[in-house]
């Protein structure tokens, strides 16, 4: 038997809070973590792009390199006229076409690395088992985000917790060591002033012994 979650229900553990209103099944979450996984902590460290990743739209990417390639065609296309006509001495033409070279491979370059983002999210969506075209890019990053950003929070709130639950425990220690300390000194001066009595009713007694 299979068992899993949408993904996109990291970001909703911060909201699912506890009776008391306080705690929430992040901070749970954390608690769990910290004490039986604290290796899968190490998540934290292993997205630090997450941040920057999440403001990232893969649609705006796709718009504005199919834009480039569209105005490097049209470039290539008014050169091709110029050359036709082009004055000899007129430079323009031998350096836009080196312009163009040199923007074509970068345009070639960037379509690849998209390309290359495209597979390794659709492998992410695989090995996730989410829909990448229903579930975009934007979304992911900006759940994983969302999620990440609220477990360091509650991890924090978790060790003011525990800080404070120590501090209170050490109070009570001493406040406890304390009336120890004083029942002490009463037991000790009852047994002294008993002492004390004691010793005065006997020399009563001798002097009455005395005067018969």
């Amino acid at each position: 038997q299979s068992v899993g979650f949408d993904v996109s229900f990291l970001s909703k553990l911060e909201n699912t809070k506890s009776h008391d209103g306080i705690n929430t099944m992040l901070h749970f979450l954390a608690e769990i973590l910290e004490k039986k996984y604290p290796d899968i902590l190490g998540f934290l460290d292993e997205t630090i792009h997450v941040d920057k990743a999440a403001r990232i739209s893969a649609e705006s990417i796709q718009k504005n390199i199919t834009s480039m390639g569209r105005q490097l065609k049209d470039l290539e296309l008014d050169l091709r006229n110029l050359g036709k006509s082009a004055d000899p001495n007129d430079k323009f033409g031998d350096v836009m076409k080196s312009f163009l070279k040199e923007a074509q491979s970068q345009h070639e370059l960037l379509s690849a690395m998209y390309k290359k983002l495209e597979n390794l999210y659709d492998s992410t969506a695989k090995y996730l088992t989410f829909d990448s075209k229903k579930y975009t890019m934007e979304e992911f990053f900006g759940d994983i985000k969302a999620f990440k950003n609220g477990l360091e929070r509650a991890l924090r709130d978790n060790a003011k917790v525990r800080e404070f639950q120590e501090k209170n425990r050490r109070a009570l220690e001493a406040r406890e060591k304390l009336e120890k300390e004083r029942r002490e000194k009463k037991l000790c001066q009852a047994a002294i002033l008993d002492m004390t009595t004691d010793d005065t009713q006997e020399g009563v007694m001798d002097s009455l012994f005395e005067a018969l």
